[in-house]
Formats: C-alpha cells, sequence, structure tokens
C-alpha cells in the first residue's frame, strides 16, 4: 500500500520562470537603487539571467550544500562589476536578501497546485524532496501556505546530497520510516526526479511538461501532464500494491 509520498518543489509545485524572475527584478531594483544606477532594469536582469546560466555551466558539480547560494551571490558581484560599481557587503548580501524575498512571495504556484496537495494530504503522508536553497524553498512553501502539509521537508543544501543520488530519498524515507516499496517520487525532471527514484528502489511519477526530455534510464511508472492527475495516479499506485 502506498504510504508516502515526496513531491519536488520547481517545476512541480511553482513555476521556476515566475519563482527566479521574480527574484532576479528585486535584487537588480534593490542594486539600482543602492548604486543610484540609470541603467535599464530589463536589460540587467537580462544580463544576471546570463551570468548565472554561464555560473551554472561552469560550477554544475560542486556540492549541493555550496552551489546554488554561491553561483547566486557570484552573479551578484559580476553583475554590480559588469554595470561599473565595485561590490560591497551591504550590496551584495541585501541583493542576494531581496532575491530571496522576491522569489518567496512570487505569485509562482502552479495551477491545482494548493487543491493537490490538500487532496493529497487526506490519504497519504508528504514530503519535499528538492534541489536548491533553503531559504527561499521553505519561504515560499510558508508563504503560500503550504508548508504545514509536509511533515519531513528534505532540500539538498541541508541534506548534503542532491537527487539524482538515491541517498536523498534514503534519507527522507528513514526520517518518515517508510520503506520504498510503499513512497512515490513525483518531479518534472525524468533525469533527476524518476532516476533518482529507481535508483531508491521507489515508485515514481514523472510530472512531463512540454519540451521536457526522457532520460533513456529513467523508468516512471506514470507519466502526468497535470497535477490534476496526480492524486488518481497515487490511488492507482496503492491499488496496485494492496492487489499484490
Amino acid at each position: 500500500m502506498l504510504n508516502a509520498v515526496f513531491l519536488d518543489f520547481g517545476d512541480t509545485l511553482i513555476s521556476e520562470q515566475v519563482f527566479i524572475s521574480h527574484g532576479r527584478k528585486a535584487a537588480v531594483n534593490f542594486l539600482c537603487d543602492h548604486y543610484h544606477w540609470e541603467h535599464s532594469s530589463d536589460a540587467l536582469q537580462e544580463r544576471f539571467l546570463r551570468i548565472e546560466a554561464g555560473l551554472w555551466l561552469r560550477w554544475g558539480h560542486r556540492p549541493p550544500a555550496v552551489k546554488e547560494e554561491a553561483i547566486r551571490l557570484a552573479g551578484i558581484e559580476y553583475l554590480i562589476r559588469e554595470a561599473g560599481a565595485e561590490p560591497d557587503c551591504e550590496a551584495v548580501e541585501g541583493a542576494f536578501h531581496h532575491l530571496i524575498a522576491g522569489s518567496s512571495t512570487s505569485p509562482c504556484l502552479l495551477d491545482s497546485a494548493r487543491e493537490t496537495v490538500h487532496e493529497l494530504s487526506r490519504h497519504y503522508r508528504l514530503a519535499i524532496v528538492s534541489n536548491g536553497l533553503d531559504a527561499y524553498t521553505r519561504l515560499c512553501l510558508e508563504h503560500h501556505d503550504l508548508m504545514r502539509y509536509f511533515e519531513v521537508y528534505t532540500i539538498s543544501e541541508k541534506a548534503n546530497v542532491e537527487k539524482p543520488d538515491p541517498a536523498i530519498l534514503r534519507l527522507t524515507m528513514d526520517q518518515m520510516r517508510v520503506r520504498p516499496q510503499e513512497t512515490v517520487m513525483v518531479g518534472n525532471r525524468s533525469d533527476v526526479d524518476v532516476l533518482c527514484a529507481n535508483r531508491a528502489g521507489c515508485h515514481s511519477i514523472w510530472y512531463r511538461h512540454p519540451g521536457s526530455l526522457e532520460h533513456p534510464e529513467a523508468h516512471p511508472d506514470f507519466t502526468i501532464s497535470s497535477l490534476v492527475e496526480l492524486p488518481a495516479r497515487c490511488n492507482q499506485l496503492s491499488a496496485q500494491r494492496q492487489a499484490f
């Protein structure tokens, strides 16, 4: 019988694009005020995006506990220098704070996310298992009044391990005292969420977005294109386990 549903965060419960773009805009607006810049805010946001994309390519294999925060902070420093100013602690830390706050309070929830989480919580124990920064993930869930639904919250920054390493799922299962056959991992990336679940011996549901690529070694139990489908698919998994 299915007992626990583990949910990814970015592009599973929230729109990553809306989430990050609002944070990036808040950070840039803070820097414009701090340095009294007359640069175009839109142009600076676009430059910030390109800087971060380059840093992700260069630092993609660093440990999860330092990787994303380091990239965000370095991106802010690069942006300040490219705009012709010298980074100072107040500017960098202030921009980072606004990045987190802007992301966390953005209107980023995907359609039906709140209703789906509520429905799942009526029948299953829930956990968040996500790669990313603790600060803005936690604040976003709290801002949208979703944190209360999750019994366990596992974030790669704190766990020092990230999907697709199955250790992050085993850590969460140990905390909840559930077995792999009682657990399903739900996420938007075949190469990360589904592959991680396969390696951990868990069930998996791939929330496939348009244009998503299928990993040849990842094998989801179900594929969905809308969160509305998720409770029914979880119920099917539970029924299959009972029959078995």
